[in-house]
Formats: C-alpha cells, sequence, structure tokens
C-alpha cells in the first residue's frame, strides 16, 4: 500500500504552471544535483526532496523546449520516482511516495504546532520519519493562494538538550541573500515577502541548520541545534566572520562562554576578565590590580554589566580571580568602539556578561575543585517548559591553607571570598518573558598583622521583555547596585581605626526597538539613574583608640536619558546609523556646597562661603547631546569598511592614591567644583 504524503499547495489544475514553462538541455550519467541546479536556474521553480533518496540516480535525458512537468515524466518513468508541482512554482519529489496535490476538507482542522513552533505537513505512514530539516514549516494562517506582500517571521534559537538560547545565531535566508542574529535571549524578527524560503543557521560551537518555510502571514519559528562534538585535527575559528563584515557596529566583541571555558585556567578557575585582557585594545593597569585600560581610557571609564546591573568591582582577592563564575555565564561582549544610542555613562568601553537561563526541562548540578577554591551550580525546571532556576556558590578555603602553612607571619594572614549567584526565568506567555537575577560577593584580606580589607558587591536586576506585535518589542529593566568597603587596623590600640565608603544606585530602563522593514531599524527609549555614595567615613575601635569619628558628605545625584538610534541600509553596499542620546544630570542635596576664593587651589583655607542645599534640589545641573554616527560600505562579502564618530559624557569619576586600581578607590559623583567627562572617539 502506497503512503499519501499531503502538501497544502496546488488547486485542481497544478500543473498549468508547469505546462507553461519549458526546459532545454542534455544530460548523460549526470549527477541528480547538478540536473536539478540546471533546472532551478533556468526555469524558476525549487525543488524539494531527500539528498539521500536520489545521491544514486544518474540523469540521462535529453530535452529541446519540453515542458517541465513532461520533463519529470520521462525522467520517472518505469520508477519508484513521483513528483508534484504547486502553483508556486514548487516541485517536490519522492522516492516511492505518490503524492497527490489537492486537500482533504478536514485538513485544517487536524493540524497543529510542531516542536519548530510552525505548522506541519501530514504523514500517514508512521515509517516515514523527517527531520526538522527535511520538513516544509508552515508559517501563518494556509490557504490555498499565497497573497503578495511581507510577513514578519519570529523566534528563539534554542540548544536541543539544554533547551538554552542561543545568542549571536547567525539566521541567513538563502534565496534573500539577507540574514539576521539573536539578540542575548536568543530572539530574532525578520521581515521577508510571503512565499518560500531556505533558512541556513549557524552558531559557535553548534551543527549548522536549515529550515524550509513557506510562509503565508505573520508567524512564530522557533528553531533547535544540535551540539557539535566531532574530533579534529586543524582548528579554524571563525567569530562571527560575516556578521563582523556586515554589521555596521564596530569595536564588538562577543565572547561564548564556550570559548571562555578553553582558555587555561589557574588554579582551576576560569577568569572572563583574563579572557577579555586578551582582546586587542585591552590591558590590566598592573599586577594585583581590578582594573582595565580599553584604548588608552582609564578604568574608571568601563561600564560592566551584570544581567544590565552595574558591578563596579569585578575581582576577588585584588585582580587573582574574577568576580564571575563560569559555570553560570552564557556570554561577554565587549564594546570598545561607538556605543548604540541606547548605552551610555562611560567614555571607554561596556562590558556586557549574561548569565544562562536555568535549564527548563530537567535538574542538572555541576561543580569543581580547584587548588584554592570550590564551585556548585545547580539548574532545573520549577515549571516544566515555563519557568526555572538557576543558582550557584563559590568559595575560597585560602584562609584553612595559610593556617595550616608553618610561618607565623604567613598563617596570621588571610585571604577567602564567596559569591552567590542567583536567577528565575519564566515565560508567561510568547510575548511576554521575565528574568530575576541577583548577586552577592564578599571579600576578606590582611597580610600578617597589617590592615584588614573587606569588600562586598551586591547586585539585583529585574527585567521583563514584551512583544507588543510582530514589529514593535519592549525591553524593561529596574536594578539596584552596591559597593562598599572597609579596611581596619588594630595593630596600634592607640590609632585602632576603621575607613569605609560606598557606592551604590539605582536603575530604570525602558528601551523600545521597531522594525517598520527588513533594512529599518529604530531603537528609542529613556533611562534613569539615582547615584548615592558615601565617600568616606573613619570611626576609632575599641577604648584605647584616640580617634574621632568623622566622615564626608554623602553624595547623591540624579541621571537621566532619552535616546533613539536609527539603522537603515539604503542598498545591500551601504548601511548607516544615526543616534542621538541627550542626557541630564543634577547633583542632589542635602549637601553643603563650598565657595572657594577665585584662581587659587581649593582648601581649607580658601573656604569663603557655604551654601546649604536642601534635600532633593539640585546644586548643579549638566546636560546635552551624545552623538552616534556610523557608516559600513561593503565590497562583497568578505570586504567591508566602516567609519564611526562618538561623543559620550561621563558624571562619575575616581578617585585613587595608587597607580593601580584597588578595592579602596573612592568613586566621586559631578558637582559644582567638578564638572563631567566628555569624549570624543573617532574610528575607521
Amino acid at each position: 500500500m502506497r503512503t499519501v504524503l499531503l502538501l497544502t499547495l496546488a488547486l485542481v489544475n497544478c500543473f498549468a504552471l508547469a505546462q507553461e514553462t519549458t526546459f532545454t538541455g542534455y544530460y548523460k550519467n549526470a549527477p541528480f544535483k547538478q540536473f536539478v541546479s540546471d533546472l532551478e536556474t533556468n526555469t524558476g521553480f525549487q525543488v524539494y526532496y531527500k539528498p539521500a533518496d536520489f545521491d544514486s540516480f544518474l540523469v540521462n535525458i535529453k530535452c529541446d523546449s519540453l515542458r517541465v512537468d513532461a520533463v519529470f515524466d520521462a525522467l520517472f518513468s518505469n520508477t519508484q520516482y513521483y513528483f508534484a508541482i504547486d502553483m508556486q512554482k514548487n516541485i517536490f519529489l519522492t522516492n516511492g511516495l505518490f503524492i497527490v496535490s489537492e486537500l482533504p476538507d478536514d485538513f485544517f482542522g487536524m493540524k497543529g504546532n510542531d516542536a519548530d513552533g510552525a505548522l506541519q505537513l501530514a504523514f500517514s505512514d508512521n515509517d516515514f520519519n523527517l527531520s526538522a530539516e527535511e520538513k516544509i514549516h508552515f508559517i501563518g494562517r494556509v490557504s490555498k493562494h499565497v497573497s503578495p506582500g511581507n510577513a514578519v517571521l519570529k523566534g528563539v534559537v534554542k540548544e536541543y538538550i539544554s533547551g538554552q538560547p542561543v545568542a549571536g545565531a547567525s539566521i541567513y535566508f538563502q534565496e534573500l541573500g539577507k540574514g539576521v542574529a539573536t539578540d542575548t535571549a536568543g530572539a530574532y524578527t525578520f521581515n521577508l515577502p510571503k512565499g518560500n524560503h531556505t533558512l541556513k543557521v549557524a552558531a559557535v560551537g553548534l551543527v549548522n541548520s536549515i529550515r524550509k518555510i513557506s510562509v503565508f502571514g505573520d508567524g512564530h519559528l522557533d528553531i533547535r541545534m544540535r551540539e557539535d562534538v566531532r574530533m579534529l585535527k586543524d582548528i579554524v575559528v571563525e567569530s562571527d566572520r560575516d556578521l563582523n563584515v556586515k554589521a555596521i557596529q564596530m569595536g564588538v566583541q562577543k565572547i561564548d562562554i564556550k570559548a571562555i571555558k578553553k582558555f587555561a585556567a589557574p588554579m582551576g578557575e576560569v577568569d572572563i576578565m583574563r579572557v577579555v585582557l586578551a582582546l586587542p585594545g585591552v590591558q590590566t593597569v598592573g599586577e594585583a590590580s581590578n582594573g582595565l585600560n580599553v584604548r588608552g581610557g582609564s578604568a574608571s571609564q568601563n561600564l560592566i554589566l551584570y544581567n544590565n546591573a552595574v558591578v563596579y568591582n569585578p575581582t576577588h582577592l585584588f585582580g587573582f580571580f574574577t568576580a564571575f563564575n563560569a559555570d553560570e555565564m552564557q556570554s561577554v561582549e565587549v564594546q570598545k568602539g561607538t556605543f548604540p544610542a541606547e548605552q551610555g555613562g562611560r567614555l571607554s568601553s561596556i562590558i556586557d556578561i549574561r548569565s544562562r537561563k536555568g535549564n527548563d526541562e530537567k535538574f542538572v548540578g555541576t561543580g569543581g575543585i580547584g587548588l584554592l577554591t570550590s564551585r556548585l551550580t545547580l539548574e532545573g525546571p520549577i515549571k516544566k517548559g515555563k519557568t526555572s532556576f538557576l543558582v550557584g556558590a563559590r568559595s575560597s578555603y585560602s584562609d584553612w591553607l595559610l593556617r595550616k602553612v608553618p610561618n607565623e607571619m604567613i598563617n596570621n594572614s588571610a585571604a577567602s571570598f564567596y559569591d552567590i549567584n542567583l536567577s528565575v526565568s519564566h515565560k508567561a506567555d510568547d510575548k511576554n518573558v521575565l528574568f530575576l537575577s541577583g548577586y552577592l560577593s564578599k571579600d576578606r584580606f590582611k597580610f600578617n598583622d597589617d590592615s584588614l580589607y573587606n569588600y562586598r558587591n551586591q547586585v539585583l536586576s529585574l527585567r521583563w521583555n514584551r512583544s507588543f506585535s510582530d514589529r514593535l518589542m519592549g525591553s524593561f529593566t529596574l536594578s539596584s547596585s552596591r559597593y562598599d568597603y572597609s579596611v581596619s587596623s588594630v595593630k596600634n590600640p592607640t590609632q585602632a581605626f576603621e575607613l569605609a565608603s560606598m557606592i551604590g544606585q539605582y536603575d530604570a530602563k525602558a528601551n523600545f526597538v521597531f522594525h517598520p522593514t527588513t533594512k529599518h531599524s529604530i531603537t528609542f527609549g529613556v533611562n534613569s539613574i539615582i547615584y548615592n555614595t558615601l565617600p568616606g567615613s573613619i570611626k576609632p575601635i575599641g577604648d584605647s583608640s584616640i580617634l574621632k569619628y568623622d566622615k564626608l558628605q554623602k553624595e547623591r545625584g540624579l541621571e537621566n536619558a532619552v535616546f533613539i538610534g536609527d539603522s537603515f541600509e539604503l542598498n545591500p553596499r551601504l548601511l548607516l546609523y544615526g543616534g542621538l542620546r541627550y542626557s541630564f544630570y543634577f547633583a542632589l542635596g542635602p549637601k553643603d556646597v563650598y565657595q572657594y576664593v577665585e584662581g587659587v587651589p581649593k582648601n581649607d583655607w580658601t573656604i569663603i562661603d557655604t551654601l546649604r542645599v536642601r534635600p532633593m534640589r539640585s546644586s548643579s545641573i549638566y546636560h546635552g547631546p551624545e552623538y552616534r554616527l556610523s557608516a559600513r560600505w561593503a565590497f562583497d562579502n568578505n570586504l567591508s569598511v566602516k567609519a564611526s564618530y562618538s561623543l559620550t559624557r561621563q558624571y562619575l569619576q575616581m578617585l585613587s592614591n595608587t597607580t593601580a586600581v584597588s578595592p579602596t578607590d573612592v568613586w566621586k559623583l559631578s558637582d559644582q567644583h567638578i564638572k563631567p567627562q566628555i569624549g570624543n572617539q573617532i574610528s575607521l
């Protein structure tokens, strides 16, 4: 009994187009693949078939202006092969399966969504199982005719086993010669003409995949990719090569966590910040330091984000260990060139670190034991396919090791740290996704009986991704960050002290992305940050200390920004980006603002008056535009030239009394006497 394969394609006269189109060619023992390629090129038809079924089929035929349907009639005469032709110039070939070109009346009532999220073909033969690559995925409401116009295709690319989103995956539409890359959540959106298309999906460390789609209207297609495990003699690393040539943004380097884990791991710890140091244009400010110089900028001009929240100290133990657990990381993106309009606040670079979402299919645990540290990560579903969690912790046991050393100077020392990460991801529906992330770290260091250093990071963020329509998406983020440290000493009881400092901020951001067409993308939104700092305080320790308690004034500031960016492809060669970010900064009270004698150094002796600023009133205001301009000219798929200009503003400064960045550096807000930093950058 022959199996019937149903296709939602042709009407009653499915061969009408084939009878109007002719083909000419002469073939003798020619490979079937060559014959199909010639037919598609000369007739405009698209041929769909399973290559394995035709790998031994040799073509022997002479065609002289022969109708397309007559070509296949002659080619498949007295064979087990069958074909069908639809009104959209598609030809479907099978081996041993008879094809009919009309639909049963109840066809649309029976269909549902497959694992890839698109309407699939129906098979009555259980033994004929096509993979996701071999099926034709129907997008939108299927009908007998494909109406003219465009449609919006959306979806998420995930890893097949873990269900983790794949950021930076490249989706290339073969017939259009265009593509799109997934964002950090693995999502993509593309506006394309209705009809039949072939998608090629590629990502680092995963097997390349193909999807054949028939687009009837707006729809959704999720794609799962398998891990690429193979034995190689030679390894060629091509990190987003095509994207680097075709994209307009400059100085951006994305590092997948799988690539990070291939770097050397001193003392068993994969160090994300040391991987960043290996990038061109990035240098360390010195040994035993937590600072980076990017293209000559100072360490304070780098913005380090962890799930959209600011981290002020990204290292443990004066830079010997990174503050981030590699088992929980998904990707690291370093922006050294012109920032997009939605990013600001620093002059030199933005290091955007994203953690994974937990496995939403099964419970998984990973861990490791090193010479000085151990780590454990647990993840799994709270509600399968909807809600997942990921929690991890690291801790050092260097204190215990130091006490075992038979040297009094060493065993009286202390060097320990821990960090804890927690994230929860919830997919409410196809349009709403929530992501909650928290991070806590603490360090403690002392050499012999010298000063004791304690410092701590606290980070919390909540992100809501919302799809308003097929062309408009929004992301709303609330975050808080706090960094504080203390230095204490009791070696001399009469001078025993504790010195402390703190900086914290609350951040709210709304970011929208609108895609009018496939060649046009607009980003716009608002951002607001409240800063709170305690520059310094000192207090005595013990009854014998003769020091008295004192502290500097607290500082508060409010930074607001509105932004808009527009990326437009004028033609396949020329891509332009223009952005404007306008920022406002208010130095807030309560605060005493000192007035100094003009023209002389500012110190306690040159104060002539004091201005008292009431709570939430502004003592000084700074504002101004920040420009973003970029252009890309592509000579071909392998060569392009880019140019960009940016002007950025920074309202935070770092005060340091050492040549290297240390945990005891003080952050200072702009005020009446300290103006914001302004940076201009030109790149080619």
